[in-house]
């Protein structure tokens, strides 16, 4: 574990105190809320596992942890309240596991992204040590985005640039915090490293965007590249198209018989975001709604919501203080 502790202080940069969690043997299977695996009839009093954790605004928390070799086995248990949080995690050095989950084997590798569920049933094999470091984020977060929802509760790993690239952000930002070096973030680098996540599991993976003549692929496409840029005010219709490699003329074409134009869906798209922050995150400003979903400016974004639900941000805000739920905005078809 020492050599573990000078990795995570020169990831922080000063010296690390000890780990909030330290336990051995049968009180390290307990607090995993784990059971033994058939393959592993007995466990060590060597067993170890030690946790650094810290408690976000935003999202649930930061942690690093360490678990010894093992060959473990996670069941859904009637008595055990878990939470229905996404574990979103990279693995440090040695960084090698196995998870087989529903039938299936998933082999993690350091520096790819792994997002599950803190409910997952799973049977777990390390051969060595396995240092993680991450967050776990409410569900809720995600808001009402089905593809999102879709991903998510599928596991998930990806080795691609974007998703590399979260996890060498995710570590930064989560091993100080977990260790206790940093002060707690801003708000904003919170909602980063959400936006982050949410980008990654809005991509395809091993899937290029390609020309072809089905309506369905288009429009599939065209909404996951919504789902990805939304949050940046010069995303519009034309970067849209020509990422698809089409003409605006063609994109619309697609949608000519959906009653919404491809504005108007990136707008609602922006709208719908800033509902769901308003909903997790009230005491948010008018103005941080506007950047934080997209809009170019407050004054477009205030138009814009009270078109889509009738009133504007700040009675939204009373009304969802006072306990009641927003509306979903959503595309025509």
């Amino acid at each position: 574990m020492t050599s573990w502790m000078r990795r995570l202080s020169v990831i922080a940069g000063s010296a690390v105190g000890d780990p909030d969690i330290h336990l051995f043997g049968r009180e390290a299977i307990a607090l995993l809320d784990i059971d033994l695996s058939d393959r592993a009839p007995s466990v060590s009093s060597e067993f170890e596992v030690a946790v650094y954790t810290r408690e976000l605004r935003i999202l649930t928390s930061a942690f690093a942890s360490l678990r010894s070799a093992d060959t473990l086995t996670r069941r859904k248990n009637a008595g055990v309240q878990r939470s229905d949080d996404l574990v979103v995690a990279t693995l440090m050095e040695p960084g090698s596991l196995q998870l087989e989950r529903n039938g299936r084997l998933v082999h993690y590798r350091r520096g790819e992204l792994l997002i599950g569920s803190d409910t997952d049933e799973y049977l777990r094999l390390a051969d060595s040590a396995v240092a993680a470091v991450g967050v776990l984020i409410p569900r809720r977060l995600l808001g009402k985005r089905p593809r999102v929802l879709k991903r998510a509760a599928q596991p998930y790993i990806s080795s691609s640039l974007l998703a590399r690239s979260t996890a060498a952000f995710l570590t930064e930002f989560a091993v100080p915090l977990a260790t206790g070096v940093i002060a707690e973030p801003s708000v904003e680098t919170e909602q980063a490293v959400l936006d982050l996540v949410v980008s990654a599991l809005c991509e395809m993976p091993g899937r290029g965007v390609k020309l072809t003549d089905n309506p369905v692929f288009v429009r599939e496409a065209v909404a996951d590249l919504i789902e990805r840029y939304y949050a940046e005010p010069d995303f519009g219709v034309e970067v849209l198209a020509d990422a698809l490699h089409l003409s605006r003329r063609q994109v619309y074409r697609y949608f000519e018989d959906t009653g919404q134009s491809l504005a108007a869906r990136i707008a609602d798209r922006r709208l719908q975001a800033a509902v769901d922050l308003l909903e997790t995150q009230p005491q948010m400003s008018v103005s941080a709604l506007a950047r934080q979903s997209g809009f170019a400016s407050e004054a477009t974004f205030r138009s814009r919501f009270r078109a889509g639900l009738g009133y504007g941000p700040t009675e939204a805000r009373a009304r969802v203080l006072n306990g009641e739920s927003l509306p979903t905005i959503g595309p025509a078809d």
